[in-house]
């Protein structure tokens, strides 16, 4: 599994990046921007992400920003709904509106710092399961 990690503040992109090294392949950046242009080349290059970690209040753009640019980088280049990286927000405060929007954006889910292996755990299991659900879904639908 592929996972990008966009986190501006140094110690939890580390410990993000020590936890998700437990599923995957990890890459970490700091700045949005950074992270729209990763995921694009990684598209363009045939090896897309699965998962996308990302910080809800980054330096240089929001992370609703970056969230809106991935979802609309992936329906540009067409890519298939069950292909589509799967997004986790993440943030310091427990904040209604923001997780109303980030869900509303189609996030796939919504951490508060701080995080654990076991809280990663069950929020990639959560997808998993909503994943699986999706796949089951569309083998139904395209009959």
């Amino acid at each position: 599994m592929r996972i990008l990690i966009v986190e501006d503040e140094k110690v939890s992109s580390q410990k993000m990046q020590f936890i998700m090294n437990n599923f995957g392949e990890c890459c970490a950046v700091a700045r949005g921007a950074d992270a729209i242009e990763t995921f694009s080349d990684a598209c363009k290059n045939k090896v897309p992400y699965d998962i996308i970690t990302l910080d809800i209040n980054l330096d240089d753009m929001s992370g609703l920003s970056v969230l809106q640019s991935i979802k609309a980088t992936e329906e540009q280049m067409k890519i298939p709904q069950t292909k589509r990286a799967k997004i986790i927000m993440v943030t310091s405060r427990e904040d209604e509106v923001a997780m109303a929007t980030s869900k509303s954006a189609q996030c796939d889910a919504y951490i508060v710092k701080p995080f654990t292996l076991s809280t990663m755990a069950a929020c990639l299991e959560k997808i998993w399961a909503d994943y699986t659900k999706m796949l089951s879904y569309y083998d139904v639908t395209n009959r």
